[in-house]
């Protein structure tokens, strides 16, 4: 559906656009009136943020299963700091690297990935990313709030992106999933998506 009606209206986003994402319990593609959309639009690179959480990730792992198997996806995963590096990285500069490999291994494994990092606001980095690759589409899961924490940067994604978003719902049994996983937090890698630099 579409964000708003025109290029200078409402944002964050139009008020029918804002009740839908309150409401809906099903993925949705929200649409900007600046995005350029083919007759066949077939999103084939996408900006993925993703918190570290394992409802996020089955989210999005189980959207791409929907895609067929000759998409041919390039998937550029992101992953927002509070302006800190992961606290078992002694030197970043040799040792974030790795752990970005070991990152996608363990929350979006697969082919054709990427991964990056960004510390301050989590929606400049998300806009941002997407500029930079050339993305069609960025996916994002929602976790039912968009006044505050994470809810608040989607709804800051769909104000100024100007490609369209597709918003993964996140019910509430997944959001409960795997509290317990004694690897949530572990090393100090989980950071959520909605914290920003202080």
């Amino acid at each position: 559906m579409g964000v708003r009606g025109f290029t200078s209206g409402p944002r964050p986003a139009g008020s029918a656009a804002l009740a839908v994402l309150r409401a809906t319990a099903k993925p949705v593609v929200f649409v900007p009136p600046e995005a350029a959309i083919a007759d066949a639009y077939t999103p084939r690179r996408l900006v993925v943020p993703l918190d570290g959480s394992p409802e996020a990730s089955n989210a999005f792992l189980h959207m791409e299963s929907r895609f067929r198997s000759n998409a041919e996806l390039e998937i550029a995963v992101l992953y927002a700091m509070n302006g800190l590096t992961p606290t078992m990285v002694d030197h970043p500069e040799h040792g974030l690297s790795d752990w970005g490999h070991e990152f996608l291994l363990r929350h979006c494994p697969g082919e054709h990935r990427t991964f990056d990092w960004r510390t301050g606001n989590p929606a400049d980095a998300v806009i941002e990313l997407a500029e930079q690759t050339r993305s069609d589409l960025i996916v994002v899961s929602f976790r039912g709030d968009i006044e505050v924490g994470h809810g608040a940067v989607v709804r800051e994604v769909l104000a100024r992106s100007v490609i369209p978003v597709l918003v993964l719902p996140v019910s509430r049994d997944a959001r409960t999933e795997g509290r317990d996983d004694p690897r949530m937090g572990a090393n100090g890698i989980r950071t959520n998506l909605d914290t920003k630099a202080r």
